[in-house]
């Protein structure tokens, strides 16, 4: 299976904390088990300006130059969260006449539930782009 790199974008830190690599069978689990709850509270007691991020953790495929982040939003009674999908691929512009290659192309899906989150997560980590696109639109 693909090894990935991961970092975690921590509220209370400009910098993102580097986690090392990960493999792509453990990315789920790694995801499901995460303390979202816990920095969620530790953000509750926190001047607004003094909170860098939401807690996000960040896959990159390397080789591809894919991400996913994944970003909790709420509080620690209820929280959704927001997934965001990095990667290269030409842009259409002027509908369609022209077209970019734009090295970050960066597309989101706000309001998800733990589970289907889960689902992105493991597509990502099996290289399921189709479902990724599909799923990842705007």
């Amino acid at each position: 299976m693909q090894v990935f790199h991961y970092t975690f974008s921590s509220p209370l830190q400009a910098e993102n904390i580097d986690l090392g690599t990960i493999e792509g069978e453990r990315m789920v689990s790694y995801f499901l088990d995460y303390p979202w709850a816990d920095w969620l509270l530790k953000m509750e007691g926190v001047k607004e300006g003094d909170i860098y991020f939401s807690p996000t953790l960040n896959f990159e495929n390397k080789e591809t130059k894919q991400k996913i982040l994944v970003s909790a939003v709420g509080d620690r009674a209820g929280f959704v969260f927001y997934v965001f999908y990095q990667r290269p691929i030409m842009v259409n512009h002027f509908f369609g006449l022209r077209q970019k290659y734009k090295e970050d192309h960066t597309t989101e899906v706000l309001h998800q539930s733990k589970e289907k989150t889960a689902l992105l997560v493991e597509a990502f980590a099996k290289g399921n782009n189709t479902y990724l696109e599909e799923e990842i639109k705007y």
